[in-house]
């Protein structure tokens, strides 16, 4: 018999309507600051833009723009925003820091989107009356227009002749791609010098257009011909036709890269989204959604999609999608006319811009139930002393915790990690106790089910370290010589730098030097004393899963020479001993020691005997050290 592990979570969801904030007349898109604190939307009917402070929930400030405001673009900075005034053939600069149009940019008649290249260097206008776009210069606002070749014009879905659509940038920013309803193509547009390279021919108008992650595929759907068209832009040809819904507009592709999202508007009664498999090219489920779905989002983690649905009178709505189910887990109640559709960059809320049949339109904030991550996979454990570092495996899909939980059986014991982070450590375990540990992830949404249990791991014993009583005060330094030598340790424990290269100061008289390579030496200094040491370091510690035990003498060190003057002096071996890299990490992250044991033969250094002036007996000395982690508030 075996045990099945739910790895789904298993929170209930609700979505629902944080806010609903009052814009200006016929607003139709809106766009979220880099750092998610502001949004901004443009009211065609009321010449302005609303500024809203997503943090209260209210209109911060309304700026007056040029006549007709579409579309919206915000620079990557977050210091300007650029709004097309689709009815004087101009963009608005807008300061997002004093909220005043700073400059006004005109460029050709009927602009309509915005696009801003990744480096926030220039944007890219598509005008809507003719066969040019318009490249304005951020930091000097000159304007470059030039001309997309025009093919023989076909009146289509109520574009006129030479009109310019959506525009995309592929991963590099090196070509811009601008769909052309009128046309049924795509312009590509060489950024550097503002040719036009190609034009590919796709389907009957298309519309929205949208670049897969990697910057090798673009998506266009063709609203008149209920397709969708994949270009190859390496060869910039249309590799696959992909028949998708009726009246196919907004495309949005997962952070994977692996699915695309079609919202088919349709004639009448429900609309639906095409869910396309990136690999088949082909339409792997139909998800039905409300009527004349616009606007498609998806939320970082890649789990839900939300969709604006206008429909025909009264209020609108917004379809949250299960991506995993391929089923609408809400239909959420928003504004009347509902068009563009944002999410803030953390995935905590999406703002729906609703466009109303009368009057002020409307804003609506919909706070965002994120699902449980899902169970995290096994743990790897590296045991030491009674203790055990455990390095969690995460959810290989849905949210993307932000801390775990790790419980060792048999006991309960837990330690807690918070993301970046992937370890933590738990101590106090019983020694020879062969333990298993699970993970529980987290996020602000809840906890996902216990993971798979580790790999049985059997905690180690304490060793014994020397000891020896520390007097009150004492901290060992090599900066000043003794008075005299000592003939006992005042101490024996020693702490890894953190670093290397460091010194690992045990007694004013010993320690140990650790250089940039991990290379060790002992280093002891004598003043009345001669003789020879010898020394061997060893130690045992994790690698991986693996157990490994470390051993290295030094070849023998010091001087048996008689001097007539008594004077401190430095003693080291010759060669380093090289400690691998895994044990040092064992050892700062305080799951293994390093110990070292040794015998000094000592003799006189005046006369080279084993006996003092005073005549008393020189013993030979036993040297025993640990080198350890540092402790907290050491």
């Amino acid at each position: 018999m075996c045990a099945l592990v739910s790895t789904a979570s298993t929170t209930a969801q609700a979505d629902s309507v944080d806010a609903t904030i009052t814009v200006g007349t016929t607003p139709y898109n809106v766009a979220i600051n880099p750092s998610g604190t502001f949004a901004y939307v443009s009211n065609y009917g009321s010449d302005t833009v609303s500024k809203i402070d997503l943090a209260t929930n209210t209109v911060a400030a309304t700026i007056i723009v040029g006549d007709g405001p579409w579309g919206l673009a915000i620079n990557p900075l977050g210091t300007f925003a650029y709004v097309s005034n689709d009815q004087n053939g101009t963009v608005s600069k807008i300061d997002l820091a004093t909220n005043t149009v700073v400059t006004t940019i005109t460029v050709e008649q009927w602009p309509w989107y915005v696009g801003i290249n990744p480096a926030g260097t220039f944007a890219y206008v598509t005008n809507r009356s003719n066969n040019i776009v318009s490249k304005i210069d951020l930091a000097t606002n000159a304007v470059t227009s030039f001309t997309i070749p025009n093919p023989s014009c076909v009146l289509n879905q109520g574009f006129p002749c030479d009109s310019n659509f959506g525009v995309a940038f592929n991963s590099d920013a090196t070509f811009a791609y601008v769909s052309r309803p009128d046309k049924g193509t795509v312009a590509k547009i060489n950024l550097n010098d503002n040719s036009v390279v190609n034009t590919i021919t796709v389907g009957s108008s298309p519309r929205g257009l949208a670049i897969n992650p990697s910057g090798t595929f673009a998506y266009v759907s063709n609203y008149a011909s209920n397709n969708v068209s994949k270009i190859d832009l390496a060869t910039d040809s249309v590799v696959a036709t992909i028949p998708v819904g009726s009246l196919p507009y907004g495309v949005a592709i997962n952070p994977a890269g692996t699915l695309a999202y079609v919202s088919n508007r349709g004639t009448t009664g429900p609309g639906s989204v095409s869910k396309i498999d990136l690999a088949t090219n082909t339409v792997v489920a139909t998800i039905p959604v409300g009527s004349f779905p616009y606007g498609v989002a998806i939320n970082p983690s890649g789990t839900f999609a939300y969709v604006s649905n206008r429909g025909s009178t009264g209020p609108g709505s917004v379809s949250k999608i299960d991506l995993a189910t391929n089923t609408v887990a809400a239909t959420i109640p928003v504004g009347s006319l509902p068009y563009g559709v944002a999410i803030n960059p953390s995935g905590t809320f999406v703002l729906v811009v609703n466009r109303g049949s009368t009057g002020p339109g409307s804003v609506s904030k919909i706070a965002i139930a994120e699902p449980a991550p899902n169970a995290p996979g096994a743990s790897t454990v590296v045991v030491g002393e009674e203790s055990a570092t455990i390095t969690v495996s995460p959810p290989t899909s849905g949210p993307a915790p932000t801390s775990y939980v790790v419980t060792a059986a048999p006991g309960g014991k837990t330690c807690t990690v918070t993301v970046p982070a992937l370890s933590c450590t738990i101590t106090d375990l019983t020694a020879g106790t062969a333990y298993t540990f699970t993970t529980v992830a987290k996020t602000a949404s809840g906890s996902s089910p216990a993971g798979l249990a580790s790999a049985s791991a059997t905690a180690l014993p304490k060793v014994s370290a020397p000891t020896s009583t520390v007097p009150a005060g004492y901290t060992p330094s090599w900066d000043n010589e003794p008075l005299t030598d000592s003939e006992t340790d005042a101490n024996t424990v020693g702490y890894m730098p953190t670093t290397a290269p460091g010194k690992i100061i045990i007694t004013d008289e010993f320690g140990f030097m650790l250089d940039n390579k991990n290379g060790i030496k002992p280093n002891l200094r004598m003043k009345n004393y001669a003789g020879k040491i010898k020394m061997t370091i060893s130690a045992k510690y994790k690698d991986g899963a693996k157990t490994k035990n470390y051993k290295c003498a030094f070849a023998p060190f010091g001087s048996t020479k008689t001097a007539k003057t008594a004077k401190w002096k430095w003693y080291t071996p010759k060669k380093a001993c090289i400690l691998p890299a895994p044990l040092v990490a064992a050892i700062r992250a305080n799951t293994a020691t390093l110990s070292a044991n040794g015998t000094w033969t000592r003799q006189w250094l005046t006369t080279g005997k084993k006996v003092r002036a005073d005549k008393t007996k020189i013993k030979v000395r036993k040297m025993m050290y640990t080198v350890k982690a540092k402790p907290a508030g050491i």
